[in-house]
């Protein structure tokens, strides 16, 4: 099948030939920042696993973020993330928000609040079991956009992307995490309290963790797994849409 093939040909490349990535550079609806602009730094191109527990939430340096910029957004705008180089590894993308919560500043708060998802991104539609490799994984060097919802509450958030690789996923703990947060303040002057907050909501480490042996246990070469990525086996929960 070309999408094996494919697959096989990219993983019998010399190491080296294709490096890992980040997610370095912040994108606001034309407009792409210079690296770590608003994004907390990164230290190395190294994918993190479920053993490393807190630093999924922000990456390694990112934890307490130690840049103090933050991009002034309105809901609805587009924003995005580009990475270092092209995604190679087959995977979910999603993008989440976590208000910055009383006594703490988007500076210092760790991101162990709730999160709720904004997007998300598995595999191109109308998959077949002979689709090549480029035809079913989001796989490029560009910036991956998406907007944040028209209904989001206003005030500070951080932003947090993630591309969840699952080439090595077959086996428990085998799922690499490249996650990047972003320092955002939302305005929004139709917004009006519905009492309700956005979610659901998850917390990380914790929401993979608990899908460990589930959604993050995953066989790209299995192609129902494959085809029900953007279904039942998307990585955290729901997207909110608004509502």
């Amino acid at each position: 099948m070309q999408l094996y093939t494919a697959i096989i040909f990219m993983w019998s490349l010399p190491q080296g030939a294709l490096s890992h990535y980040i997610f370095h550079q912040f994108l606001h609806n034309d407009t792409i920042f210079t690296p770590f602009k608003y994004i907390r730094p990164v230290p190395a191109e190294t994918p993190l696993h479920i053993t490393d527990k807190n630093d999924i939430r922000c990456n390694r340096a990112g934890a307490n973020g130690q840049s103090t910029n933050v991009l002034t957004i309105t809901a609805g705008d587009t924003v995005g993330f580009k990475p270092t180089f092209w995604i190679h590894h087959p995977g979910a993308y999603a993008a989440y928000l976590s208000a910055v919560p009383p006594g703490k500043t988007i500076s210092n708060y760790a991101g162990d609040g709730d999160w709720f998802k904004i997007w998300e991104f598995g595999t191109y539609p109308n998959l077949t079991a002979e689709s090549a490799y480029q035809q079913t994984w989001r796989l490029l060097a560009d910036p991956l956009t998406f907007q944040i919802p028209t209904a989001t509450p206003p005030g500070k958030y951080l932003l947090r992307f993630e591309h969840v690789a699952l080439h090595l996923a077959s086996q428990r703990g085998g799922a690499e995490f490249y996650p990047s947060c972003a320092h955002v303040e939302v305005l929004n002057a139709g917004w009006k309290s519905t009492g309700l907050s956005p979610g659901p909501t998850a917390r990380f480490p914790e929401a993979h963790e608990a899908e460990e042996h589930g959604k993050l246990v995953f066989n790209i070469w299995d192609f129902d797994d494959v085809q029900q990525l953007n279904s039942r086996k998307m990585p955290g929960p729901q997207v909110w849409d608004g509502r």
